[in-house]
């Protein structure tokens, strides 16, 4: 935990910028577009996704930020030279998006085009790890210890022999809802 804080969002920021711990002694605060990472805060804050992770060795800081942001549905980016945090998702809150562009052959020098057999295009089925923390001892014993709990997310139209996905986020996930939005 990070200076009383379980969003990632804010830990992220603090990465980037302290002097200390994070890369703060060589980024300068300026290439941090603050507004996107308050907005992101706020995103993920409503959504109920917290990042309540403990690092013990080091790590590459930004390949490690992008791939947690994945995790939390957002989008780590360099925008005018500047960090960036972006949702990747809305779930329709504020309506379905309009398609402003295509991308094709037409439009894009570095296009390509292949097949996927079609096995692969087949939905998978994704189990998603994640940690349950109990806040009260309870009668039975079981204590506040945390406990690994999953969740498995498929399509109804997905064959029950589908190919089986398995995602690991119980080092930093506490929620079923934000193991269920990552399976999505």
């Amino acid at each position: 935990q990070l200076e009383g804080t379980h969003l990632f969002p804010e830990c992220a920021e603090i990465l980037l910028t302290n002097p200390r711990f994070g890369a703060g002694a060589v980024l300068p605060s300026q290439m941090i577009d603050d507004a996107s990472f308050a907005t992101a805060n706020t995103w993920t804050y409503n959504r109920r996704y917290f990042f309540d992770i403990g690092l013990a060795q080091p790590v590459n800081l930004i390949s490690q930020l992008n791939e947690w942001a994945n995790y939390f549905l957002l989008d780590l980016s360099r925008v005018g030279g500047r960090f960036r945090l972006t949702p990747t998702a809305n779930f329709f809150e504020d309506g379905p998006h309009e398609v402003s562009a295509m991308l094709t052959y037409g439009n894009v020098l570095s296009f390509e085009l292949s097949y996927a057999p079609m096995e692969d295009r087949v939905p998978p089925t994704v189990n998603v790890k994640w940690r349950y923390e109990n806040q009260v001892s309870t009668d039975d014993g079981s204590g506040i210890f945390p406990v690994l709990r999953q969740v498995t997310v498929r399509e109804d139209t997905t064959p029950e022999d589908s190919r089986f996905i398995t995602v690991d986020i119980s080092e930093f996930c506490t929620s079923e809802v934000h193991a269920i939005d990552v399976a999505k």
